[in-house]
């Protein structure tokens, strides 16, 4: 019915469009009570129609603030980059939820992995301003990966534990013994990459003044696969 009225006023403007323009043949034919009748029908078509045309496009119509709703509406982005601090007040909203002792510090200890994380990030840092190793720059991406992984295993732990009630025992199992998941899983990523790190420090101590560019390249590759053979996809 909604595009009827758009049709409406479409077919009566043209047919008002003809009269006009063969007006001399159709008085002739329908006489001039006729050609007045015709266009005076038409003219109640095409009026009604166009109102009924406005109307529709008036409860149609989108306020500004619908349409920008609209626009800054976010869609779900799979290959996103997680924000590690938004995730960590995510934790620790599940933290000031929980009423039982044993979920708070089951949770803590993946608060605690992410903390690792940003030690370790701020260590490699260090290193790096300390020796001036500007062309080991690159291995903060490598710890960045690290981070975002870390960060995928922390949301998929709260978006498992979201339905589930920590009032209830069985739920509060669940919400335990997958915290200790996400943990170990955590840890072990924690350990791969202190295992990168004391890599990074021997090589760095055993460099003189003549070490090659092409040299530290090839070892930074070295480190690269060293993180990749223990399985981990980062």
């Amino acid at each position: 019915m909604k595009k009827g009225w758009f049709i409406g006023a479409g077919t009566s403007a043209l047919f008002i469009l003809l009269m006009y323009i063969f007006k001399d043949d159709v008085i002739i034919v329908a006489h001039l009570a006729g050609y007045r009748a015709g266009m005076t029908l038409l003219g109640a078509l095409f009026g009604g129609s166009s109102a009924g045309s406005v109307l529709t496009l008036l409860r149609n119509r989108k306020t500004p603030a619908e349409v920008q709703q609209i626009r800054v509406s976010p869609s779900l982005d799979i290959g996103s980059r997680l924000n590690p601090e938004h995730i960590k007040a995510n934790l620790y909203e599940v933290t000031g939820d929980a009423t039982d002792e044993t979920v708070r510090k089951a949770v803590k200890t993946v608060i605690k992995t992410m903390d690792v994380m940003d030690d370790l990030q701020d260590r490699l840092k260090e290193l790096l301003d300390n020796n001036g190793a500007d062309a080991l720059r690159d291995t903060e991406n490598i710890l960045d990966d690290v981070e975002q992984h870390i960060c995928r295993n922390v949301r998929k732990f709260i978006n498992n534990i979201t339905i589930l009630d920590m009032k209830n025992s069985r739920d509060r199992e669940k919400i335990i013994n997958s915290a200790v998941e996400c943990s170990e899983q955590n840890q072990k990523l924690l350990k791969l990459t202190r295992d990168f790190m004391t890599s990074l420090v021997e090589f760095l101590n055993r460099q003189g003044d003549s070490s090659s560019e092409d040299e530290i390249n090839l070892y930074k590759e070295a480190l690269t696969e060293q993180l990749s053979a223990k399985g981990e996809t980062i």
